[in-house]
């Protein structure tokens, strides 16, 4: 490890740290299995975040998670963490060049055709034309800020 390897993984360990200090900050108005789940799938969308294998991380009743999680957040659990995913991926295309089915996997989708589907029919396109978008929309203020000049 050079100095800057040194400097980086402490640099992400305390961002990590401060997030999940802001995260229980928060979170202290939800009961605690909520909490929990909350910052689980904050940290670890690759996780088994299915109610089953969120109830079992808990050590709770899949039943009682789900009907827990839906009262207190108004949405259900794998609602929730569709959601979540679709957010991730959605800053993944827009912040890097990471392949789409990098973005998929890293997002907690492992088949890339469902990924596609799930991500259009939550925001009316594609990941490829959202990521394409961005760029025609960032092309087009760098032309116009040209003109300006």
């Amino acid at each position: 490890f050079t100095r800057s390897d040194n400097f980086i993984d402490l640099w992400n360990e305390m961002i990590q740290k401060y997030c999940a200090l802001v995260n229980k900050h928060s979170l202290k108005h939800y009961s605690l299995p909520i909490q929990k789940v909350i910052t689980r799938i904050d940290f670890d969308l690759t996780a088994d975040l299915s109610v089953k294998g969120t109830a079992q991380y808990l050590n709770v009743n899949a039943s009682y998670l789900s009907t827990l999680f839906s009262k207190e957040m108004h949405i259900s659990l794998s609602a929730y963490i569709t959601n979540c995913r679709i957010q991730h991926a959605q800053k993944l295309l827009l912040g890097t060049n990471l392949p789409i089915k990098s973005i998929a996997e890293q997002s907690g989708f492992q088949d890339i055709h469902y990924f596609s589907r799930v991500f259009k029919r939550m925001t009316q396109t594609t990941p490829k034309a959202y990521r394409n978008s961005y760029i025609y929309a960032d092309k087009n203020e760098l032309a116009k800020l040209k003109e300006k000049k």
